[in-house]
């Protein structure tokens, strides 16, 4: 063994290997610091170690075969029993030289790895930066303080979003769990934060009690609580006091660095910010009655502030739902939606709510690809925890054919908001656009155990039929139809369904959506022929579809824009009708 150690030595295999592994050393490490940010695939390092093994061992044996002399020719190295002792080679010094560096370099990458693992372990010592601020519970006798628990609650998520690298869960999934006692631990894993912060109001005549406590969801222990107590003389001072207040408290416990917060409430009176929490409130339960409510809401916040740019911006976004849904005629609507945002921007250029309104007006309303994701990437980095623009521009991407980007943000998204029935429903729609069924019907199930709605039962209609699940598509449309209470049609479609098949069901399908009033929302006016035209593709009747497209072109339905992407019209892509269409959207 000694003299095979000393046969290594002499022909400069033990140099050359350490040569190559600092070498390899220092390519796996620059390659694992400049792949995320070249956006490389993740098996880029897997793809290296191998070709570094197999190169590693080609090196070994080359050097056991060949040596340089010192004129720097490579030759034959020669047995050492041919080779006589004053022939012996003599160690040169770069050979000495790079061997030390190589073995500096080794030493000194390691160095370096401890202490950015010593760095992070310091910056983080045990929680994740990713927190979910519930509704305040409303524990006065009265139970008249809803708004103001709310507004407590909103005004430390807004501020908390200003927090690097924190990730703060949308309000529309914290609000979720209002009012339902389930276990916090069970609520943040659903929500997927490490931390969740709860808290209380409680009225006792001219007097607040309000408490706050910082829960750790692995093990359901209190971080940090506290209570406070005012006056009511001012409740807008005494909001901006506790959440400034809960807000540095949680910036030192998350973040482990203190300092200020500035919290940008956008108006001095308390009955117009009142009034725009209710406009909030109700836009997010997004019925017609309930989004009527909230233009009224946001419009009397006005009256009362004229300089209230989140509540213009509220009414952009309000128009810009109602539009779409068809609740409202859709040129009048997106316009009085455009300009309530360009209002809105017209008094606070930075507010990000206008920019993910009005990108999300661009889109759907006036097809200005370009202008919507400038908008759009403006409110995402104003407000890099704005679910809503992140949710926007998956949606322009979509319609742009950029499916890895839609995916990307639509990730995002359903970080920042993952009680979201709207986002799942999407995600299920861009795993289908790609031909991922299985995966869309995961994401429509997702969506509909939050809440039930036509477009998941749509999703998954289609979506089985694509995969000749001829009986899943069959329950689901019965699910899809159960949503007209007046009406009873399971035991036709079921006669239908042994008579005809899938095919048969299909064309009931559409003959039912024909005779649907346009008032419905979710068959009538919005996208009926467009629906109507996606099942004559389901079918291969590609005349039928083309006729029934051209009919959405003229009504102006809002989801034109998604033609272009996904297999429900593949087979009118060459068809110049059809490229007339899509030419006309810029697309």
């Amino acid at each position: 063994l000694s003299q095979f150690w000393q046969e290594l030595k002499r022909r400069k295999v033990v140099r050359v290997i350490t040569v190559y592994a600092a070498a390899a050393f220092v390519i796996l490490e620059l390659t694992d610091i400049v792949a995320p940010s070249l956006g490389l695939p993740e098996w880029t390092l897997n793809l290296i170690i191998i070709l570094l093994v197999a190169g590693f061992i080609i090196a070994a044996i080359l050097s056991w075969i060949y040596d340089i002399n010192p004129q720097g020719e490579m030759v034959k190295t020669e047995p050492s029993q041919k080779v006589k002792e004053e022939e012996q080679p003599t160690t040169s010094n770069g050979w000495k030289i790079t061997s030390y560096i190589s073995f500096l370099v080794i030493i000194g990458f390691i160095v370096f790895q401890v202490i950015a693992i010593t760095d992070k372990s310091e910056e983080i010592p045990i929680l994740e930066r990713s927190i979910a601020v519930l509704p305040f519970e409303d524990m006065s006798a009265q139970q008249d303080q809803e708004y103001f628990c709310d507004g407590i609650a909103e005004e430390i998520i807004n501020s908390l979003t200003q927090l690097d690298s924190l990730k703060v869960i949308a309000r529309t999934s914290t609000f979720a769990f209002k009012n339902k006692q389930e276990d916090i631990r069970e609520i943040g894993k659903i929500l997927g934060v490490s931390t969740v912060l709860e808290g209380s109001v409680q009225k006792v005549g001219n007097r607040l009690r309000i408490t706050a406590q910082l829960i750790n969801v692995e093990d359901g222990s209190h971080l940090w609580s506290e209570r406070f107590e005012r006056e009511l003389e001012d409740v807008f001072i005494i909001q901006d006091e506790i959440s400034e207040a809960i807000v540095d408290k949680l910036r030192v416990k998350l973040l482990g660095v203190p300092g200020e917060i500035t919290i940008h409430r956008q108006t001095e009176n308390i009955e117009a910010y009142n009034l725009y929490l209710k406009g909030r409130f109700f836009w997010h339960r997004r019925t017609v009655d309930d989004l009527l409510k909230s233009i009224q809401s946001y419009e009397q916040a006005i009256e009362i502030d004229t300089s209230y740019a989140l509540a213009y911006a509220g009414l952009a976004d309000v128009y810009h739902i109602m539009s779409w849904r068809g609740y409202f005629p859709r040129e009048e609507g997106f316009e009085k939606g455009k300009t309530y945002a360009y209002k809105a921007l017209s008094i606070n250029k930075q507010l990000p709510e206008a920019h993910s309104a009005l990108g999300g007006i661009l889109t759907w309303c006036d097809w200005d690809w370009t202008g919507a994701e400038k908008e759009l990437l403006q409110a995402i980095s104003l407000n890099p925890n704005d679910a809503n623009a992140y949710q926007y521009i998956s949606e322009l991407m979509s319609v742009l054919g950029r499916n890895k980007e839609a995916r990307e943000y639509i990730n995002l998204a359903l970080e920042l908001n993952p009680h979201s029935m709207m986002m799942y429903n999407l995600s299920g729609l861009y795993y289908y656009n790609e031909g991922y069924y299985e995966k869309a019907i995961e994401e429509a199930k997702k969506s509909l155990e939050i809440s039930q709605s036509g477009w998941p039962l749509l999703r998954l209609y289609r979506s089985n039929i694509r995969l000749s699940h001829d009986q899943e598509a069959l329950k689901y449309l019965k699910e899809i139809i159960s949503i007209d209470f007046s009406i009873d049609s399971r035991e036709v479609i079921d006669a239908i369904f042994l008579e005809s098949g899938i095919e048969g069901i299909i064309e009931w399908h559409i003959q039912w959506l024909q005779k649907k009033e346009s008032s419905d929302f979710f068959f009538g006016s919005m996208n009926r022929n467009l629906t109507i035209a996606v099942s004559y593709g389901l079918l291969g009747d590609s005349q039928q579809a083309l006729t029934s497209l051209e009919k959405a072109f003229e009504a102006g339905e809002s989801g034109l824009p998604y033609i272009n992407t996904g297999p429900n019209f593949a087979l009118l892509r060459d068809n110049p009708r059809f490229k007339a269409m899509v030419n006309e959207m810029g697309l």
